[in-house]
């Protein structure tokens, strides 16, 4: 026989160079990695991941809830699925349930919050689980706000209601001003 230790090296090698659909399953670690993100690039926000209850049945389908001053603001989808039937069904559901209301929440207190999808890809996660360094990973950063902004901004068209427009674009605003930033900081690493 051979060289075991060589076997293991050779499997591992050749895991690095899999496609993002041979990776292996990343959702768990890329609802962690967005959580975290969100955590060091927000102060004023808290995020926790979503219990059993949220994450399941029609048009609740949530992986975390992101918090400002105590009060929930944004339900977070987490994927790193590829594959474009996937894709379509994560952007029915948002579609078919753009805004969600929490058990915690107060019908008559709380507003519905908006729900989001983060794509990201499979290889970036990869990476960033080999070397946990959000500014080592300008790529992934952008991916979890561009698509934060865009489904809030797909929610915006979807709600008529002043009170949930206005929570809407403040948090875009937000978003679009760390993006700039995580931009900014990008370009002058490369110069």
């Amino acid at each position: 026989m051979g060289n075991p230790e060589m076997g293991w090296i050779s499997h591992i090698d050749r895991e690095r160079h899999l496609p993002p659909s041979e990776m292996g399953d990343l959702g768990k670690p890329a609802e962690g990695i967005v959580i975290d993100f969100i955590k060091s690039r927000f102060p004023r926000m808290q995020v926790r991941p979503a219990t059993k209850e949220e994450d399941s049945g029609y048009g609740k389908i949530i992986d975390a809830v992101a918090y400002m001053d105590g009060r929930p603001i944004m339900g977070l989808q987490i994927t790193t699925a590829t594959d474009s039937v996937a894709r379509n069904k994560k952007m029915e559901e948002l579609k078919n349930k753009p805004f969600i209301r929490l058990p915690e929440m107060d019908p008559k207190l709380d507003s519905a919050i908006p729900r989001t999808i983060t794509f990201l890809e499979a290889k970036e996660v990869a990476a960033y689980i080999r070397r946990p360094d959000f500014n080592s990973h300008p790529s992934l950063a952008k991916q979890i706000l561009e698509s934060n902004i865009n489904s809030l901004k797909f929610d915006s068209l979807q709600t008529k209601n002043g009170e949930e427009i206005l929570r809407l674009n403040r948090l875009i605003i937000m978003l679009e001003a760390e993006l700039q930033r995580s931009n900014a900081e990008g370009r002058s690493k490369t110069n």
